[in-house]
C-alpha cells in the first residue's frame, strides 16, 4: 500500500475523502453532487472533469482518494483514464454496460452504479467504500481492466441499453438497422423505425459491437446483415439501402470506400 492510502487510513474517522466527479454528463455529475449532500461530513468535493483527458490531469494534479468515473467518455474512456495513472485513487464507477463487467467489479471490491443511479444502490455504494480498510492496489486494478477489455471484445453485447424516462430499455442487436451520430450522443434506429438516444459516442461504441456493425461514414455505424443494395454515388462514395421500414438511404464516406469495397467480394 502506497504511503497516500497509509496516511488516509491513520484516522479515518476525523477526515473527509477528497473527492473527483468525473463524467462527461453535466445532469450526471449534478445528481452525483446531490447525492453526495447527504454525505458531506465524510466527502469534499475537489473537482470535476468533463472528459477522459481532464480527468486524468486533475488525478494526477490533486491526487483525490476516491473518484466517481463514467466508463463511455469522449477523449478516453473510464478504462484508459485509469490505464495512464501510477497511482489509482478507490473507484466507484458509473456504467450502463454489461453484467460481466459489474460482476467484476464487485468480485474485486470495486463499487459500481448503474445509470440511472438508484440512491439506495449509491447509499450502499457509499457504505461499501467506508468500510474499504485496505482500498485495492493499482496492479489489482489494471488486471481487472485487461480481463473486462478481453472480454468486451470475445463476447460483443446483444443488446443495449436506453434510458428512457425512469426506464431502462434494452435494444436487441439484431434489431438495429444503423447508428447515427447526434452531437455528443448516438441514435440508435431499428428495423420497425423507431429511433433511441444512447449517451456515448459513435467511437466508443464502435469497440464494443459485433464484427458486422461497420463505420461507413463519419456519423454511421451499419449493420451489414441488413443492407439491401450498395449503388455507386460518386468517385469513392456509395449509397446503402438498408432494410428497415423507411428503406433509408446512407452515403458512405471517401475514406471508407475499401470498407465497402470488401462488402462486396464474395
Amino acid at each position: 500500500m502506497d504511503s497516500h492510502y497509509k496516511q488516509l487510513n491513520i484516522n479515518m474517522e476525523e477526515i473527509k475523502y477528497r473527492t473527483l466527479i468525473i463524467d462527461d454528463e453535466h445532469p450526471a455529475r449534478e445528481f452525483i453532487k446531490e447525492l453526495l449532500q447527504a454525505y458531506s461530513n465524510d466527502f469534499q468535493i475537489i473537482g470535476e472533469a468533463t472528459n477522459g483527458i481532464e480527468a486524468i490531469q486533475l488525478i494526477k494534479a490533486l491526487n483525490p482518494d476516491v473518484i466517481f468515473l463514467d466508463i463511455q467518455m469522449s477523449g478516453k474512456n473510464g478504462f484508459e483514464v485509469l490505464q495512464s495513472l501510477d497511482n489509482i485513487p478507490m473507484v466507484i464507477f458509473c456504467t450502463a454496460f454489461d453484467n460481466y463487467a459489474l460482476q467484476a467489479f464487485e468480485t474485486n471490491s470495486i463499487d459500481y452504479l448503474v445509470k440511472p443511479i438508484n440512491p439506495i444502490r449509491f447509499k450502499n455504494a457509499i457504505k461499501k467504500l467506508k468500510n474499504l480498510n485496505n482500498p485495492k492496489e493499482h496492479n489489482k486494478i489494471k488486471k481487472l481492466i485487461q480481463t473486462y477489455i478481453s472480454k468486451q471484445t470475445s463476447n460483443p453485447p446483444t443488446s443495449l441499453p436506453v434510458r428512457i424516462g425512469d426506464r431502462i430499455v434494452f435494444i436487441k442487436i439484431d434489431e438495429i438497422a444503423f447508428f447515427k451520430a447526434k452531437d455528443k450522443y448516438v441514435e440508435i434506429h431499428n428495423l420497425m423505425g423507431k429511433s433511441y438516444i444512447l449517451d456515448q459516442s459513435l467511437i466508443i461504441l464502435e469497440q464494443k459491437l459485433p464484427e458486422h456493425f461497420i463505420r461507413v461514414q463519419r456519423s454511421y455505424i451499419i449493420n451489414t446483415n441488413k443492407i439491401v443494395e450498395i449503388k455507386k454515388y460518386a468517385i469513392g462514395k456509395y449509397i446503402l439501402l438498408m432494410d428497415d421500414v423507411y428503406n433509408t438511404k446512407i452515403i458512405s464516406g471517401k475514406n471508407y470506400s475499401t470498407t465497402i469495397n470488401n462488402l462486396t467480394k464474395i
